[in-house]
């Protein structure tokens, strides 16, 4: 890959669970772990039933292809986050992250999840 392929600046974040004594509850919170720059691609998508035209495709899959040492702590529970040239931003719950077997770069299968914007 051309690293000048890699024109899109990313955000992994993953879920830090905290208790909180005082209420017995346990929380989720959204911690940073890093921000690369990564070429992201969609591949398949399809339409939620019943709904109507121009609203967002369900199940659209996606190619983020990353450097490896960039993304070596991310794992399968990790999600992505990204914002477009138009400022919608667009968050990804990560499938299956390809082992860079040796390579300089990652692939990771995620699939794009409507956000509360």
């Amino acid at each position: 890959m051309n690293p000048g392929q890699m024109n899109m600046k990313v955000s992994a974040y993953r879920y830090i669970e905290s208790v909180d004594e005082t209420l017995s509850t346990t929380e989720k919170t959204p911690t940073l772990l890093c921000t690369f720059w990564a070429s992201v691609q969609p591949r398949t998508g399809s339409l939620l039933r019943g709904r109507e035209a121009g609203t967002m495709l369900s199940q659209t899959t996606h190619t983020i292809i990353a450097r490896s040492q960039s993304v070596k702590d991310l794992v399968d529970s990790d999600y992505i986050t990204w914002t477009d040239e138009y400022e919608k931003a667009h968050k990804f719950d990560i499938d299956y992250i390809l082992p860079p077997a040796g390579g300089l770069y990652t692939t990771i299968y995620a699939e794009e999840v409507l956000t509360n914007d």
